[in-house]
């Protein structure tokens, strides 16, 4: 860690939650930017949404992963069942044999938001944090 007392106080004192919110409105604002550009200029669409979907035509890993994220950022009723390293480790392990045997989209989002939520929940809310 940071052995400097003044470099530590700098960084305790930086709101990142605040800064978290801000990088995930502008990532969502310039993706969808960015996907409307092909939209409406190249004849062959090759927005995000068309490559994502063809990408996920060739494997369910992608819909799996996002399903994966989505049971991780969205489902938090579930207590901590494993640590980062062994979630994420188990989640690589499904997301190949997802690849493998390559279920239809929806489902593999469907196993992907049960995997998300069973093995990466996010703790509880605490008393200190908005929205509790």
């Amino acid at each position: 860690m940071v052995k400097s007392p003044a470099v530590r106080a700098t960084l305790e004192a930086v709101d990142y939650r605040r800064i978290s919110q801000i990088l995930i409105v502008l990532v969502t604002v310039l993706l969808i930017g960015y996907d409307f550009l092909p939209f409406a200029s190249s004849p062959d669409h090759d927005t995000l949404s068309e490559v994502m979907r063809d990408t996920a035509l060739a494997s369910s890993a992608l819909p799996f992963g996002w399903g994966f994220l989505a049971g991780h950022f969205f489902v938090q009723w579930l207590p901590r069942r494993l640590t980062h390293v062994q979630a994420l480790s188990a989640a690589a392990g499904l997301a190949l044999a997802v690849h493998v045997v390559s279920p239809p989209g929806w489902a593999a989002v469907l196993l992907g938001v049960g995997v998300g939520a069973l093995l990466w929940p996010l703790d509880q809310r605490d008393s200190n944090q908005p929205g509790s």
